[in-house]
């Protein structure tokens, strides 16, 4: 049996109370029933470098047609303790303020329903006690203020407050937004640098881990992007390809493949980057307007003035999507490479992002939605067919279904075709590459 071209799969928890490798053990788990339960060495092993010592990585062992599959758990709800009520309050108030012509139209009915909750709790509470000394209010309306206070410390203080406290731009957040942010670049890194030789790296997120994993892809191939090893350089052939697909209309799937090729280019020049895929989950990113700029024309200027990352990327002006470097060959000469440039992450990595629709607000997950509209034509949104009714389907991006009627949009469909850890054709063992240039 043929083993090689070992797979990571980088997983990015949400927000919420998260316990080390509670969402990684689920999101395994899910996987192994897909295959039937069959899958052998599905067991957490020690990670050496690791950041928690609590957390592992789960292993995937090899079969004829698929390679050993590593599983980590990209751990971050430590670093956004310490929130407060003043500060999410204030990042709450500042989305509630703006204009309804600056809420994005997929959360406009929910943004509104907020406001009517609040104008009728307050309007109750003033014909409720009003009348009434507050000293002589009846009992029951104390417990009743009692329940809604513990029920506010519970969903918004140890849940909604982790976004507040990511996507805050106040100066107290910025601390534990950097934080994370060099948490999951420096994983980044230690998976490129590891000795199991990873011939692809996958990155999948959840909620309000899909915006920290867009960051983290976003700094990481800044660091990436201009590292290579001396050896000789082939064809650059999918750049141009590239080039065309950005001032043209390619195709998604000729897109994608290009994708692929673009990236098998880079590793045949010897770049160090492996990450191929990144898939998103119920991402509040189709809501970029509200959450990441001021509104729609401030996020079209952050992209483009290439700050945000789309997917083509955006063609600077003046020099397009490339960088010239100096490289030195095996031979002490030295060679030319067309590197992209900074803002091209989403050249190489493939976008996948599902998504459960919402009816105004009432039925299914208002959080996510299409990302395509807001990131670009590149992104492959697959709205998905729901196994759960009501608010809550926001956590079964990942439900095994004993279901014959299986469909493409059942996510766990959606996820084994966007991982593709198994292509159904005999593993063949890797040439082994370079390390990558420090």
């Amino acid at each position: 049996m043929a083993r090689g071209g070992r797979i990571a799969v980088v997983l990015i928890h949400g927000i919420g109370e998260q316990r080390p490798m509670e969402t990684l053990r689920s999101f395994v788990d899910a996987l192994a029933k897909e295959e039937g339960g069959n899958t052998t060495g599905n067991w957490p092993k020690p990670d050496p470098d690791a950041d928690l010592f609590d957390t592992r990585c789960i292993v995937f062992e090899g079969t004829r047609t698929r390679p050993v599959v590593d599983f980590y758990e990209f751990y971050w709800a430590h670093l956004a303790e310490g929130n407060r009520y003043g500060a999410l309050l204030k990042w709450l108030w500042s989305i509630l303020w703006r204009s309804p012509a600056k809420i994005p139209q997929g959360i406009r009915f929910a943004w509104f329903s907020v406001w009517a909750i609040i104008l009728l709790s307050l309007g109750l509470l003033l014909f409720t006690i009003g009348p009434l000394q507050l000293g002589a209010a009846p009992f029951w309306i104390w417990l009743a203020i009692i329940a809604v206070l513990v029920v506010v410390n519970g969903v918004l203080l140890n849940t909604v407050a982790d976004a507040a406290r990511y996507l805050d731009t106040r100066p107290s957040s910025v601390e534990a937004r950097y934080a994370i942010q060099k948490c999951g670049v420096e994983l980044i890194e230690r998976l490129h640098k590891s000795n199991r030789d990873y011939e692809r790296i996958i990155v999948v997120s959840h909620s309000l881990g899909t915006v920290i994993g867009y960051d983290v892809l976003q700094y990481a191939w800044q660091r990436f992007r201009t590292r290579y090893v001396p050896q000789p350089l082939n064809r650059q052939k999918a750049v141009d390809t590239l080039r065309n697909a950005i001032k043209g209309d390619m195709p998604l799937d000729d897109y994608r493949t290009m994708q692929s090729d673009l990236l098998a280019e880079n590793i045949g020049n010897g770049n160090a980057w492996r990450i191929s895929d990144y898939i998103t989950l119920g991402s509040p990113l189709a809501h970029a307007a509200l959450l990441l700029a001021k509104d729609e024309d401030d996020l079209r200027a952050r992209q483009r003035g290439r700050e945000l990352a789309t997917c083509p990327p955006t063609r600077d002006e003046k020099f397009g999507i490339t960088d010239d470097i100096t490289m030195p060959k095996p031979d002490g000469t030295t060679r030319d490479v067309r590197t992209l440039d900074h803002a091209s992450p989403f050249a190489v990595v493939r976008w996948t992002n599902g998504y459960f629709r919402s009816l105004f607000a009432l039925d299914g997950d208002v959080i996510s939605g299409p990302v395509a509209p807001v990131f670009g034509k590149g992104v492959r949104d697959v709205a998905l067919r729901s196994p759960a009714r009501g608010w809550l389907t926001h956590l079964f991006y990942w439900t095994h279904r004993n279901d014959a009627d299986r469909q493409p949009t059942d996510p766990m469909a959606m996820l084994r075709e966007a991982l593709a850890l198994d292509p159904g054709r005999e593993v063949v063992a890797p040439t082994p590459t370079p390390p990558p240039a420090p």
